[in-house]
């Protein structure tokens, strides 16, 4: 079963993403729920796979045939719920297409904040010349360090188009590659980031929304790192302590901060981070682009396939 409606046409599935499916999943019956004339409980339990942005836990009584619950998103949190672990149903994300259009929002926010471009955009209706204000404000990313925490798919990414403008790039993750210096990037355990953070410019975090992950970047994080570092949130609101990073952008070890996600989304108008000089927030867009269902569908197919054949599934939540 289908369940991709979205209120963004880039995210919703369209009939020749459909038909794409059942034709290279000819032994598979593919029904979709196109609006709210259809009626969802009778085909989730005729379903024995369900593809969707989200699964409602009310869902599970009705979900007789279920067998396997799968995402087009990177994330988990739209769908992960005690109940669905405990049903027994397998419960799959996705990865590998999120990557480019990610770290080109993380390399937007570097670019606009080592050029001025930010800067700029917010003087030139109070001030005739600010060039000298530009000078100031500009550096150089060539030569600089940049720390990405919780680095999988789309770090790996973002190390790559790093490399690209000369930098260099630390991965930092729970559990590293076996070839260290693979894709361009420097990888490193997780213990490792306060020494790793006195090394770097910019930092980038990716981590997920985890019990384990909440409020990590906090006041004591923040104190590890250096003087005028540049934040930049694209994982999830709840892995930053939104106090704290006020707290380093007043003492000037944030000079600039860059997030796609906050704890409360939509934030409010007021929200402080929102008004701050230093920080630029964008409504938690970056994976946009036109291509999103496209990839998202042929991620979908290669999935099916191993489950058809019992192959390795990739991304497992729940099993």
């Amino acid at each position: 079963m289908i369940n991709l409606n979205h209120k963004y046409d880039f995210w919703k599935i369209k009939e020749h993403q459909i038909q794409r499916i059942k034709e290279s999943l000819p032994d598979i019956d593919v029904a979709v729920y196109h609006n709210k004339m259809d009626d969802i409980s009778q085909m989730i339990s005729d379903a024995h796979i369900y593809f969707g942005w989200s699964f409602q836990v009310k869902w599970l009584d009705v979900s007789k045939n279920l067998k396997w619950i799968t995402t087009p998103s990177a994330g988990a949190d739209y769908i992960e719920s005690p109940e669905i672990k405990e049903s027994g149903i397998l419960f799959t994300t996705s990865s590998g297409y999120h990557g480019y259009p990610m770290a080109q929002h993380a390399m937007g926010f570097i670019l606009g904040f080592s050029r001025g471009i930010i800067y700029s955009s917010r003087a030139q209706t109070v001030k005739q010349n600010y060039r000298s204000d530009v000078a100031d404000e500009f550096f150089d990313i060539k030569g600089t360090s940049m720390a990405i925490i919780g680095c999988g798919s789309i770090g790996t990414e973002l190390g790559k188009m790093a490399k690209g403008f000369g930098m260099k790039a630390y991965g930092i993750r729970r559990i590293v590659p076996n070839n260290k210096t693979q894709d361009d990037i420097i990888w490193a355990n997780m213990d490792k980031i306060p020494h790793i953070l006195q090394d770097c410019k910019i930092v980038v975090n990716l981590l997920p929304k985890l019990e384990t992950t909440f409020m990590f970047f906090n006041k004591e994080m923040f104190q590890n790192m250096n003087k005028g570092t540049v934040f930049i949130n694209l994982g999830r609101g709840s892995t930053v302590d939104e106090d704290a990073l006020l707290w380093a952008l007043d003492e000037g070890i944030i000079s600039w901060c860059g997030l796609d996600v906050l704890s409360q989304e939509p934030a409010p108008v007021e929200h402080p981070l929102k008004n701050h000089s230093r920080v630029v927030v964008t409504p938690h867009s970056a994976t946009f682009t036109n291509y999103f269902m496209d990839n998202a569908v042929d991620y979908f197919i290669e999935q099916c396939k191993k489950y058809i054949s019992g192959g390795e599934m990739n991304n497992i939540v729940y099993q």
